[in-house]
């Protein structure tokens, strides 16, 4: 019985000895890690939500001058357009004081004529 009961002694001591290794050694060795891994995963989040803000921010870059350029194509289209207008008119003009000039000679002529009769009648 004596043999028993140091036994039962002996197998507490280790026990406990096994409650103290896993207590002073053990525990604070994965508590370390556990820290490591939120550390390590808050880092990675923080990494995770500047690469979110950057590809954000070139979306938005990318939308702007998307827009920019949108903007620029519809202004040289604008400007087509009035160039193409102005060109017109020109032309408008153009034919349009042709025909005033030949109207005009043709009057000049007419009156020519006219003076040429008158002149003829005079004498």
């Amino acid at each position: 019985m004596e043999n028993f009961t140091t036994v039962v002694e002996a197998l507490i001591l280790i026990c406990t000895a096994l409650g103290g290794f896993r207590e002073a050694i053990l525990k604070p060795y994965f508590s370390h890690r556990d820290k490591e891994r939120e550390w390590k995963e808050k880092y990675d989040q923080v990494i995770e939500e500047r690469e979110n803000e950057r590809e954000e921010r070139q979306k938005e870059r990318a939308k702007m001058l998307g827009d920019k350029y949108d903007q620029l194509v519809q202004s040289i289209s604008n400007l087509s357009n009035l160039v193409n207008r102005l060109g017109a008119e020109q032309q408008q003009m153009a034919l349009d004081e042709a025909r005033f000039h030949e109207r005009f000679e043709s009057v000049e002529r007419r009156l020519d004529d006219i003076q040429k009769r008158v002149d003829s009648y005079s004498q």
